[in-house]
């Protein structure tokens, strides 16, 4: 009893369903439904649609009788109709580079003096040799351990921003739009 039945709006764990799906490929859009469809109903909506002045109402009740004509009146399978054939996009570069300007006053590094146990652990970091020198006394007479100072170099701003890429798609490219229905289950 876990089927869909044809003329109820709501049914017991499924419903009919209808919405857009937009990608820039027909296999995409197609894709991203999350239906399994079956097949392309563009044609003869067409040619139903030139016949009928059709309402919102109509319209989903043809998409219904579609669906059972076609026996795909079940769970989880549907069909599509193009709303907008896509034009891919032709560029040979679809993108844009900008070269951020290089400002040496945050890029220039930083040294430090940093103190570091025998096993290698950092436990201190002085900004002078004299400030270094008082630190390895104050250490080795408060741990009664040997101590090395390294002399090393940090960048200011560690993740410095060089260059920006956009994607910029050619002026006549637009995606594909397809109107998908089906009867969808809910869990």
């Amino acid at each position: 009893m876990n089927q869909c039945i044809n003329y109820l709006f709501i049914m017991e764990n499924c419903y009919f369903k209808k919405f857009e799906v937009i990608g820039t490929t027909k296999d995409e859009a197609k894709e991203k439904a999350g239906l399994n469809l079956m097949v392309d109903a563009t044609q003869a909506f067409k040619k139903w649609n030139q016949n009928n002045a059709a309402n919102e109402d109509d319209i989903r009740e043809w998409l219904k009788d579609y669906l059972k004509k076609k026996k795909f009146d079940k769970p989880g399978i549907g069909a599509f109709i193009v709303t907008q054939t896509g034009v891919s996009d032709t560029r040979e570069r679809p993108y844009k580079i900008k070269t951020i300007k290089y400002d040496s006053k945050t890029h220039t590094a930083e040294h430090f003096y940093v103190l570091r146990d025998m096993a290698g652990n950092v436990v201190g970091r002085e900004k002078t040799k004299k400030a270094a020198e008082q630190a390895v006394r104050e250490y080795i007479t408060d741990y009664k351990e040997n101590v090395n100072v390294y002399h090393e170099w940090e960048p200011k701003e560690k993740n410095s921003l060089v260059l920006e890429g956009t994607y910029t798609p050619s002026k006549g490219s637009k995606p594909w739009k397809l109107l998908v229905f089906g009867y969808v289950t809910v869990d």
